[in-house]
């Protein structure tokens, strides 16, 4: 009997070896993005459920052609576009599609905007760690999604307006740390 480790049907023992544990990481942390580039191309949300389920299957089967330490999202985004083209040809007989070049156009757009996210958010994790203890715990209270601003805001003995000032404060110094990091990143 062969035991299957997630929602992808992978067997437990492909995973174990080391590359098959990256992997599956960077498929996991990539499912979102991959979802919303699929929805770009196909804009309905079904459709996009299952072509994102036949190129996980696509991705998995071809995870060894992978070359660990290049762009996932660049690589998994042109099995995806293959996978919604075909799609939107055979469902091109009962509706209006785009034509090969738009499709082309939007899905390089939309990898480039992966690309800027998923730098912004390596940005926003460095910004993030440079705060003080104190303003990373006032995120946490704040963001975790437990607390309603009031009960920090009660917690810390503090007025409900002094704590929305300080996480203005704080976002405005993430958002100058972000942009010098960018900066001298030369991404800006």
């Amino acid at each position: 009997m062969v035991v299957y480790a997630n929602l992808w049907g992978m067997p437990v023992e492909d995973i174990k070896d080391n590359q098959g544990a990256v992997f599956v990481e960077l498929l996991t942390q990539h499912q979102r993005t991959l979802y919303g580039y699929i929805f770009t191309l196909v804009h309905n949300s079904t459709d996009a459920d299952d072509i994102l389920q036949e190129t996980n299957l696509v991705l998995w089967d071809k995870r060894l052609e992978y070359k660990l330490g290049t762009n996932f999202m660049a690589w998994a985004c042109r099995i995806a576009y293959f996978k919604a083209q075909n799609f939107l040809k055979i469902k091109g007989r009962s509706r209006v599609c785009f034509n090969e070049t738009l499709l082309a156009k939007l899905s390089d757009l939309q990898i480039d905007r992966s690309e800027v996210h998923t730098i912004n958010s390596a940005m926003l994790v460095y910004c993030l760690e440079k705060l003080s203890a104190t303003s990373q715990h006032l995120l946490k209270l704040c963001y975790d999604g437990s607390c309603s601003i009031q009960e920090v805001a009660k917690q810390l003995g503090r007025p409900v307006g002094s704590i929305y000032n300080t996480l203005s404060q704080i976002r405005l110094k993430l958002w100058k740390c972000i942009r010098n990091a960018l900066k001298e990143e030369g991404s800006l």
